[in-house]
């Protein structure tokens, strides 16, 4: 008896189990199979936890509310991280700008009493020198202060011979440097000197370099430069 081949062909198409097209296949429809039993098993496990407890009598949530309740404490905890983070990053910036601030009012303070030391310093009437020496040394550091008077007590008698009589005036000033407790101020100080040798007051301009320190919440001058 004589085999059809048309037969023959038909039988050999379909893909052979053995061959890489099929294990491929039967490999895929494994996976899929191992996938869908470990969610089943999952899935099982989860039922007889929620049994269980219903049995012991304890409120059991339903699933979708267990997965949103889940996902609405772990956007609670990032919130909360992103508040702490963003009030611990406001005090630093708060500190800073109070740093900044105490700074500024400490320079302008430590501006203010050089101005006003400049002045006491420039002026002197030989009428009235103790007094005029004496308030300018309350405005120095008790060793600038010593010193100054030491000096101012030798020029008396010249002061006093020549009956000078000295103004002063600030033309210009600026802070050129400063920190909580200690500032160096620049001064520009016009003199106008008059004495009973010259008809003529004389003008003499002064820079001057005002070291302050601060003690006991004032300004006092340690040092003075004339530049």
């Amino acid at each position: 008896m004589t085999e059809d081949p048309g037969a023959a062909a038909d039988e050999s198409s379909p893909a052979d189990a053995t061959s890489p097209a099929g294990e491929d296949a039967a490999k895929a429809k494994l996976t899929r199979a191992q996938r869908l039993e470990a969610k089943a098993a999952r899935l099982r496990e989860a039922d007889e936890r929620r049994a269980a407890a219903a049995a012991a009598g304890k409120p059991v949530a339903p699933r979708r509310m267990t997965i949103a309740v889940a996902t609405l404490a772990a956007v609670a905890v990032v919130l909360a991280t992103l508040l702490v983070l963003t009030f611990v990053g406001w005090l630093h910036r708060g500190d800073a700008i109070d740093r900044d601030r105490a700074r500024t009012a400490a320079g302008q303070a430590a501006v203010a009493e050089a101005k006003d030391f400049a002045l006491d310093f420039g002026t002197y009437d030989y009428r009235h020198l103790p007094a005029d020496f004496s308030e300018v040394s309350k405005k120095m550091t008790p060793g600038f202060a010593k010193s100054y008077l030491e000096t101012s007590t030798k020029l008396t008698p010249a002061i006093a011979q020549y009956k000078t009589q000295v103004t002063a005036r600030i033309q210009t000033f600026g802070l050129k440097s400063s920190s909580s407790d200690r500032a160096v101020v620049v001064v520009v100080l016009d003199q106008t000197v008059t004495t009973s040798e010259s008809k003529t007051p004389r003008l003499d301009r002064n820079r001057l370099e005002v070291y302050l320190v601060r003690s006991k919440g004032k300004w006092l001058v340690a040092q003075m430069l004339a530049k």
